[in-house]
């Protein structure tokens, strides 16, 4: 069984459907952007945290109740297991454009 993970990992999801629970966790897999948006668009932006890589960007929200998500496979989640997982949020304010 897999352990949980947003880090890279050396299946990729053609390989092993089920090696990494969140894909493109780090947002650097250029062939996979695994993000959707839930009634607002999303891209992926650098640079990302600490001024490296890149992020996700949920933009043109409606509403608090918008944002970005990603589908997980079911048939990778055992019953009775727990998983942890874990990210980093910024946000900024809609009219100034600058970090809250």
């Amino acid at each position: 069984t897999p352990e949980p993970t947003s880090l890279p990992t050396t299946s990729s999801p053609t390989e092993d459907p089920c090696g990494q629970l969140v894909l493109d966790g780090t947002v650097e897999d250029t062939k996979v952007f695994a993000w959707l948006g839930w009634g607002n668009p999303v891209a992926r932006v650098s640079p990302g945290f600490g001024g490296k890589g890149h992020a996700v960007k949920a933009y043109n929200r409606g509403g608090w109740a918008r944002g970005m998500y990603q589908q997980f496979r079911m048939e990778c989640l055992e019953s009775e297991t727990k998983w942890h997982i874990s990210f980093k949020a910024k946000m900024y304010d809609e009219i100034t454009g600058r970090g809250v």
